[in-house]
């Protein structure tokens, strides 16, 4: 390898961002403690965390919107955490959007550009400015709104307004504070969407700050968990679900069964036979099928009874020494409708354990005696 591919190399292995022992307290209460984390170019990076937790404080820090009490916050290979907000690269879209009510669309978008020059080093001329903002318009699906101003324009056209206002001065860094938090669900989806090819097709680093867990699994390449301002998880999405490093991380995300050391996703709990059902009708069910017996018809498969099938699997799951998974009989206390899903509410000689599942045509209801399975994993210390 050559000196130049060396070097070439070396840079491409640097992070784009670094912070280093990050630190904010406000009136002698710490905010933020040791925060460490690193950007690579192009990544767009989640700080999830609950109300408090010091997550929008991060993003003040990176921006220039407040002071830090120590650490170190380098962009681009340039340290960054004393210089004010303009001269940071760095372009941040608010939840309030911050949007200029006096102004139409366009000349909301190209209001940064009046600060910027071209590469020749010269001012941007009006002309140009109104192209580029035309064009950027274009881009996030807004153009013939031009002149068009803000307070007749929906919440999600003002969001792709503050959007293109962002991107179109070319930021190294994006910044994005909880800024779909004033939108409703179908439409929170979709802006979701929008920022993602936004982001990859001006290839920018990207920090989005949310407190919701679905945002930050479906958009982020990577999230950050924030406790009290401290990281207490940095990994994938997948990760940080599947593989929480501690109790506290298990507790936030997602919905879990916890017995003392031991934890089991809802989803992972599983109706492997029914027992005896509170209607006349008695049903089993096993991984061949559906079986009902009543008192006119005695159903069977391959000349084995339904009892005698569901009675070899549990045995089975009792009994196989490679099998991790625990098996108990559990009577349904409640079951919940939630659309697509169905929370199912058990009670077994554990305790309480939830379940969800796919609505997907099968009926139990509260009452049901069900042969219940699931496969315990260790809740990590902190």
């Amino acid at each position: 390898m050559n000196i130049e591919s060396a070097k070439d190399s070396v840079y491409m292995t640097e992070p784009f961002l670094s912070i280093r022992d990050l630190r904010k307290s406000y009136d002698g209460r710490t905010v933020l403690s040791e925060i460490n984390l690193e950007l690579k170019k192009g990544e767009l990076l989640c700080i999830l965390g609950a109300s408090g937790s010091g997550k929008s404080t991060v993003l003040k820090a990176v921006g220039g919107f407040c002071d830090i009490d120590g650490g170190s916050i380098v962009l681009d290979g340039r340290e960054i955490s004393t210089l004010p907000p303009e001269e940071r690269n760095i372009s941040t879209v608010f939840q309030s959007y911050a949007l200029f009510p006096h102004m139409n669309v366009l000349d909301n978008v190209i209001y940064g550009l009046k600060f910027k020059r071209d590469n020749s080093g010269a001012k941007i001329s009006r002309k140009s400015r109104q192209k580029m903002g035309t064009d950027m318009l274009e881009t996030v699906g807004l153009k013939g709104y031009e002149k068009k101003y803000v307070a007749n324009i929906s919440g999600g056209q003002q969001q792709r307004v503050a959007l293109a206002r962002s991107l179109i001065v070319r930021p190294g860094l994006l910044l994005l504070d909880e800024p779909l938090g004033n939108l409703d669900a179908k439409l929170r989806v979709d802006m979701r969407r929008e920022i993602i090819n936004l982001q990859k097709k001006f290839n920018v680093s990207m920090i989005f700050v949310t407190h919701d867990q679905e945002e930050a699994f479906g958009m982020a390449d990577r999230v950050v968990l924030l406790d009290k301002g401290r990281i207490i998880q940095n990994s994938t999405p997948e990760a940080l679900y599947e593989k929480p490093e501690n109790k506290k991380v298990l507790e936030f995300i997602g919905k879990s069964n916890i017995f003392g050391e031991y934890y089991v996703r809802p989803e992972m709990v599983e109706i492997i036979g029914i027992k005896q059902c509170k209607s006349e009708k008695k049903k089993y069910i096993s991984e061949n099928g559906h079986y009902y017996k009543d008192k006119k018809h005695n159903i069977t498969h391959k000349k084995n009874s339904a009892d005698d099938i569901i009675k070899q699997e549990i045995e089975e799951s009792f009994n196989s020494e490679t099998n991790k998974k625990t098996v108990r009989a559990a009577l349904i206390k409640e079951i919940n409708f939630l659309g697509a899903f169905i929370e199912i509410i058990f009670d077994t000689p554990d305790g309480i354990i939830r379940s969800v599942i796919l609505n997907n045509g099968r009926h139990y209801e509260a009452g049901d005696e069900v042969y219940i399975s699931y496969e315990l994993l260790p809740v990590n210390r902190i």
